[in-house]
């Protein structure tokens, strides 16, 4: 729907990358946008090679992509992919895609979960920019909200007189509204940044407390020459400790 409202209003939508590996239908681009280096063999290929290993990969990936994972398969992903015959040396493509998607490793993410969310999604894959940049977008959402910001807010309390949710910050302001929806990081939640009267259900705290979300790192490399194929987008690195 963003990419068909950005198209009408002629913010000339690009094309970056998509988060799968796989091109949707009336995508035209090369297939081998997406390389594989597999540094101990310092070597590149494409992930559509006849390579065994990157077969056994696009297999996986088809399944977990497609959400053809049985749900009660109870397994991470990193069980899953080694069970289904991705050898040791590949195995950090699938690394690579998981971390890349869901901020986490494949051993601390289900693989059953991760299928039914593919399954369910209707985003699609492709990822754009907008040439114009993100404020005509902004101009259009801004009239009549008001917009606060350098705004912390500390605690939200969905019990107050009237039905009426407020939202207190830091420095004791309040704002009270009809309803919020909170979409912090999951760090802020799990510290206790946020105080919710009355307090969150079990289910919310004990999914806080046990989800997986790790640290990431990006590193900007400016090469003298490109030694990639120019319709590439992406880069998954197998056995190097940048895994992208």
């Amino acid at each position: 729907e963003l990419f068909a409202l950005a198209t009408s209003q002629r913010w000339n939508p690009r094309f970056v990358f998509e988060v799968s590996p796989y091109p949707e239908p009336g995508m035209e681009f090369d297939s081998a946008h997406t390389q594989v280096y597999f540094a101990r063999e310092k070597r590149m290929v494409s992930l559509h090679s006849n390579d065994a290993a990157l077969r056994a990969v696009r297999d996986v990936l088809d399944d977990l992509y497609e959400g053809r994972v049985p749900a009660d398969d109870d397994e991470s992903v990193l069980q899953y992919t080694v069970r289904r015959g991705v050898p040791w040396r590949a195995i950090g493509v699938i690394d690579s895609l998981v971390a890349k998607t869901y901020a986490t490793a494949p051993d601390a993410l289900s693989a059953a979960a991760m299928a039914e969310e593919a399954a369910e999604s209707t985003a699609g894959a492709g990822n754009y920019r907008l040439a114009t940049g993100y404020g005509p977008l902004l101009d259009m959402l801004r009239p009549g909200v008001r917009v606060l910001t350098t705004w912390q807010a500390t605690r939200i309390d969905t019990n107050a007189a009237g039905g009426a949710v407020v939202v207190t910050s830091a420095r004791g302001d309040v704002v009270r509204a009809k309803s919020v929806l909170v979409t912090v990081p999951l760090s802020v939640l799990r510290d206790g940044d946020i105080q919710f009267d009355p307090p969150l259900p079990a289910c919310k705290r004990d999914a806080i407390a046990h989800m997986g979300m790790s640290h990431g790192m990006k590193v900007v490399l400016r090469m003298k020459k490109r030694f990639w194929p120019q319709s590439t987008t992406q880069i998954l690195c197998a056995d190097a400790l940048a895994t992208q």
